[in-house]
């Protein structure tokens, strides 16, 4: 399984594992699974405790990233291409979900996240 996490979920796995659902924590502690996590995720970190929304920094989250053995995920242009193959659905305008489910698309990568709404987009979903 290649799993993309989105950034609740690297929260989750980083500050209140528990969270995780049984499912979405054994496939993570699978020795097969492959772990990714957006450098896109590590940005939207970076804003949120900047502005005082989140405890966790974005050095902790990336060092966090290195504990799990997740990959960092690049933003690449062809990320930024594949923004345009992504439907359109209402009431739903998060930049960060929408370059993370890019990445997801273009990469053939599952997005592990609690957002519901996302799995309208059709790319594979895990719930978090």
């Amino acid at each position: 399984m290649r799993l993309l996490l989105d950034t609740n979920a690297l929260i989750w796995l980083l500050n209140d594992p528990q969270r995780l659902s049984t499912s979405t924590a054994d496939s993570i502690e699978d020795d097969s699974t492959e772990l990714w996590c957006s450098v896109v995720s590590v940005w939207e970190v970076a804003i949120r405790h900047g502005i005082g929304k989140l405890g966790l920094s974005a050095a902790r989250a990336l060092s966090g990233i290195q504990d799990t053995g997740a990959e960092v995920l690049a933003l690449k242009p062809e990320h930024l291409l594949a923004l345009q193959g992504l439907p359109r659905v209402e009431r739903h305008n998060d930049p960060f979900d929408h370059i993370m489910l890019a990445q997801a698309m273009h990469e053939g990568l599952t997005l592990v996240t609690s957002d519901r709404r996302l799995a309208e987009y059709g790319i594979p979903i895990l719930a978090a």
